[in-house]
C-alpha cells in the first residue's frame, strides 16, 4: 500500500472560477492542526463511560508525521491505551514506516489478546493523511485517504469485544501508568470517535467532504468525541460531539431475577403485561454503564389497571431494593411519567419498574419507555502542543465554515461547582447543576440565598485588575422578579438589573482597577434572608464584545475559533453563531488563512484591469492586510489592500496606490480600475478617489493571493471576502454601479 497513490480527493482546489475561462480555481489554506513535538506534547480527555465501547467503534483523524518512529515502537495518533497496567483498549498510530491500529479484548497485549492491522508503508512527507480504523465482530479495517488499505498483521486473536478500561483518550500519545508515552512528532487535526463501525462508503464520505461532521447514514448520537482542534490558541481542545440527553438507550426489558413479576410480557420498549399479586416484583431494562452523579432522564406512558404504586429506579440486575443505584420515584396514577434520576454509584445499572413493598400488588401496562443518560462534553486538555495554521487539503477548511471566535478570562465557566476556590458563594447554597438552560440543555446552575451573610453575592475570587475595560455577562433568571446589581469588580458597584422568571442575558462593562472579580449581587443589593433563588448560565468576562467561550481550569485569554457543530446556527459548544456566518460565495477568513490561485498567463495583465470584491470591514482590525492581488515587496503587480488605520482601503498598481478612508463596519463593495491613464477606487458603487498613472502593469510568476499579500501570514485579512473578481479591462462607472446593486441585497441585508 503506497498511500501517496490515492487520487480521489476532489476538494482542493476548492474555490471554483466562475469566469468564462473556468480554470483559475483557488486552493484554500485555512486548515488548522495541533503540532506535537514527539517529546512530551499531547491532548488528554478524561475517561468516562461515554468513551467506553464494547462491541464496535471507529476512530479517524488527519495526521502528518514529521519524524518516523524507530525500533518497533509506536507513536500514537489517537489512543485509549495504557501500556503500563494492562489497561489497553485501542490505538491508532505510526510504527517505523507503518500505520497501525490495535484492539485489545481484555486489557492485555499479545497474540492471544489483541488484533492489529498495519499498512505496508507509511511515508514521512509534508502531506496530511486522513487515517483511521473501524472495528466490529472480529473485523478490524485500516483506512488511508478514504480507502481501505491492504494490511498485514502480527497479532490476530479472536476479538469480538473491546476492553473498556479506565485509560484516558489521548491525542499525540499513549499512556504508561497514567503518564504519557509514545509521543508523536507530527501534526493531528479533526479527531473523531464513533461508537459504531463506519462502512467503507461512510469513510469515503468523510474524506471527500472534509467539513462534514457525521457521514450520511450515521446518527449524530454515534459521534462520541469530536476534537476539531481549530481553536488556534489556548489549552482546551473543545469537544463537539452531542451533549445532553441525546440518545434513547432502551432496547428491551426482561422479567426480574430475584423478585420477578408473576406475569410479564414486553415488546421492545413497551411492557404489555406487568402483574404482581403480592410482594416485591419487577422487570429490568438492558444494562448501561453510568457514573456516580450522572443524570438520566426517564419517560414513559403509564396505564394503571389496579394495585399499589409503581416504583421506578435504577438497580443492579436483581430487582431488590437493596441494590438501588439511583434515587427512586413512586407513580400512583395513570398518565405521562418523566423524571431525571441521579445515579449514586459507578458501573452497570438497569431501569427497574415494579413494586416497592413485600405486601404490594400491581397490574399495569407501561409503553414508550425512554431512557437517556446526560452526556457531558469531553473537552481535552492540551499539554505543550501548539497550533499551526494555513493547512491545505485534505484537512477541513475553516474558510468554508461558519464559526465563532472570542475570549473568556474566567475559569470554570462550565463547572462552577468544581471551582469553589474561584467561584464563591456568599450567603448562597448551590442546589443543582443540571437545570434547563435557555437553549434546552441541562447545564444551568441553581442557587438559593441562605441567610448566613449580610451581603449575599455570587462572585469570582482573584485579581482581574489591569486598568482595562472588561465586559461581564451571563444568563440569569429567578423564582420571582427581583432587582440587584452586577459588576466587573468587588470595589465598584455596577448597574442594577431587573431579573425576571424568564432567562435573559445581562452584561456590564467597566474598567477593572482593583479588588475581587465580577459580582452577581453584592453591595447590599440582595437582602439577607430574602431566600431568593437564582439560576445562572454561561458566565463570561472578555475584553470587548465576545461570543460565549466555555472554560474549565484554564481561561481563554486569546481569541479561539469554534466551528459550527452538528446543529445549524450553533458552534460546537452549542452557542448561537455570532458574526462569522458565511454569506453567499464568501471565504470566512480569520487572519490566519488565505486562498491562492496558481499563476498563469490569464492573470498576467499589463494594460487595463479591474479588481472587485465584496468585503466585510471591521475597523477594530488595525493590521495591514491584503484583500486580494499579486503583490510582494519585490514583485509588485496589483492589489486591494486594507491599511493599518482600520478604516482605509488602497488600490495598488505596481508601487503606486490610490486610497480612501472612513469605511465603516459591515459589508462593502470595493472596486479598483486602471486603464493606463487613471487609477480609480470605488466603494459601494461610488467613485471615492482617482489619480493618474500610465505604467504597464508588472507581471510575476507568483500566485494570486486572496486574504493576504506578500506571501506573509502576518498580513492576513481577518474577515470574510466574497466574489473576488479580476477583469482584463477597466469597468465603467455604470457597470460598477450595476454590480453593486446586484449584490447589495445579499451582502448588506
Amino acid at each position: 500500500m503506497g498511500v501517496t497513490t490515492t487520487n480521489n480527493k476532489p476538494f482542493n482546489p476548492r474555490g471554483n472560477d466562475q469566469s468564462p475561462k473556468g480554470y483559475n480555481r483557488a486552493k484554500l489554506y485555512s486548515g488548522k492542526a495541533l503540532d506535537f513535538d514527539g517529546t512530551n506534547d499531547n491532548v488528554e480527555v478524561a475517561d468516562n463511560s461515554s468513551l467506553d465501547f464494547t462491541t464496535a467503534m471507529s476512530a479517524f483523524c488527519y495526521m502528518r508525521v514529521d519524524t518516523l518512529s524507530t525500533g518497533g515502537g509506536v507513536d500514537y495518533a489517537i489512543s485509549k491505551y495504557d501500556y503500563g497496567n494492562n489497561n489497553r483498549s485501542w490505538l491508532l498510530g505510526q510504527r517505523d514506516d507503518e500505520l497501525i491500529a490495535v484492539i485489545s479484548k481484555n486489557g492485555f497485549s499479545g497474540a492471544t489478546n489483541t488484533k492489529d492491522r498495519f499498512s505496508a508503508t507509511f511515508e514521512n512527507t509534508s502531506d496530511y493523511y486522513f487515517v483511521g480504523f473501524t472495528f466490529e465482530s472480529n473485523v478490524l479495517k485500516l483506512y488511508v485517504n478514504g480507502q481501505e488499505v491492504a494490511t498485514e498483521k502480527t497479532n490476530d486473536a479472536e476479538v469480538n469485544s473491546i476492553y473498556s478500561g479506565n485509560a484516558d483518550v489521548c491525542v499525540g500519545s499513549g499512556q504508561f501508568n497514567g503518564s504519557g508515552i509514545g509521543f508523536l512528532d507530527g501534526k493531528v487535526a479533526n479527531a473523531k470517535i464513533f461508537n459504531t463501525a463506519l462502512t467503507a462508503a461512510q469513510v469515503a464520505d468523510l474524506y471527500n467532504n472534509p467539513e462534514k461532521v457525521v457521514p450520511t447514514g450515521v446518527a449524530d448520537s454515534a459521534l462520541k468525541l469530536w476534537l476539531p482542534m481549530m481553536e488556534g490558541a489556548g489549552t482546551t481542545a473543545y469537544d463537539g460531539s452531542p451533549v445532553g440527553f441525546t440518545e434513547d438507550i432502551v432496547t428491551g426489558f426482561t422479567n426480574g431475577t430475584t423478585y420477578p413479576l408473576d406475569s410479564f410480557a414486553s415488546n421492545g420498549d413497551d411492557i404489555t403485561t406487568a402483574i404482581k399479586t403480592n410482594g416485591f416484583g419487577g422487570c429490568v431494562s438492558n444494562g448501561h454503564t453510568y457514573t456516580n452523579g450522572q443524570k438520566v432522564k426517564v419517560k414513559f406512558t403509564y396505564q394503571k389497571n389496579s394495585g399499589d404504586d409503581l416504583r421506578v429506579l435504577f438497580s443492579s440486575v436483581v430487582t431488590g431494593a437493596g441494590t438501588a443505584k439511583s434515587d427512586s420515584q413512586n407513580v400512583s396514577a395513570s398518565g405521562e411519567f418523566e423524571h431525571t434520576f441521579t445515579m449514586t454509584a459507578d458501573g452497570v445499572a438497569y431501569l427497574q419498574l415494579g413494586t416497592g413493598n413485600a405486601s404490594h400488588s400491581i397490574d399495569a401496562v407501561i409503553t414508550d419507555v425512554y431512557v437517556s443518560p446526560n452526556v457531558s462534553a469531553n473537552h481535552g486538555t492540551i499539554s505543550g502542543a501548539t497550533y499551526v495554521n494555513g493547512i491545505g487539503a485534505p484537512s477541513p477548511q475553516s474558510a468554508v465554515m461558519d464559526w465563532n471566535k472570542g475570549t473568556n478570562i474566567l475559569t470554570y465557566s462550565e463547572e462552577l461547582d468544581n471551582s469553589s476556590s474561584v467561584f464563591t458563594l456568599r450567603s448562597f447554597t448551590q442546589n443543582s447543576s443540571t437545570e434547563t438552560s435557555p437553549i434546552g440543555t441541562s447545564d444551568a446552575y441553581k442557587f438559593t440565598e441562605n441567610d448566613t451573610n449580610s451581603n449575599p453575592a455570587l462572585y469570582y475570587n482573584g485579581d482581574f485588575s489591569d486598568g482595562n475595560s472588561q465586559t461581564f455577562k451571563m444568563y440569569l433568571k429567578a423564582d420571582a422578579a427581583t432587582t440587584f446589581s452586577i459588576s466587573t469588580q468587588g470595589n465598584t458597584e455596577g448597574p442594577d438589573i431587573n431579573v425576571t422568571t424568564e432567562w435573559e442575558q445581562y452584561e456590564v462593562t467597566q474598567s477593572v482597577d482593583t479588588g475581587t472579580g465580577p459580582h452577581i449581587g453584592g453591595f447590599l443589593s440582595i437582602a439577607q434572608g430574602s431566600g431568593i433563588v437564582l439560576y445562572v448560565w454561561h458566565p463570561q468576562m472578555s475584553y470587548g464584545d465576545s461570543v460565549y467561550i466555555p472554560t474549565l481550569g484554564t481561561a481563554q485569554t486569546s481569541e479561539v475559533l469554534l466551528p459550527q457543530g452538528l446543529t445549524t446556527g450553533r458552534d460546537i459548544t452549542g452557542v448561537n453563531l455570532f458574526e462569522n456566518v458565511r454569506k453567499q460565495g464568501a471565504l470566512n477568513l480569520d487572519g490566519n488563512s488565505w486562498a491562492e490561485v496558481h499563476d498563469n498567463e490569464s492573470l498576467d495583465i499589463t494594460s487595463a484591469i479591474t479588481l472587485e470584491a465584496w468585503v466585510y470591514w471591521d475597523t477594530s482590525d488595525t493590521i495591514a492586510s491584503g484583500v486580494f492581488g499579486k503583490w510582494t515587496a519585490s514583485n509588485q503587480c496589483y492589489l486591494l489592500y486594507k491599511t493599518n488605520a482600520g478604516d482605509g482601503i488602497r488600490f495598488y498598481i505596481n508601487s503606486n496606490a490610490v486610497g480612501a478612508g472612513s469605511l465603516t463596519d459591515g459589508w462593502h463593495h470595493i472596486v479598483g480600475t486602471y486603464d493606463r491613464t487613471n487609477k480609480r477606487l470605488y466603494v459601494d458603487g461610488a467613485q471615492v478617489n482617482l489619480n493618474n498613472q500610465a505604467d504597464a502593469i508588472a507581471t510575476s510568476s507568483l500566485p494570486l493571493e486572496i486574504g493576504r499579500y506578500d506571501q506573509q501570514s502576518s498580513y492576513g485579512y481577518e474577515d470574510p471576502i466574497a466574489q473576488p473578481r479580476i477583469y482584463n479591462r477597466a469597468l465603467t462607472a455604470a457597470e460598477i454601479q450595476q454590480n453593486y446593486n446586484a449584490g447589495k441585497n445579499t451582502y448588506t441585508n
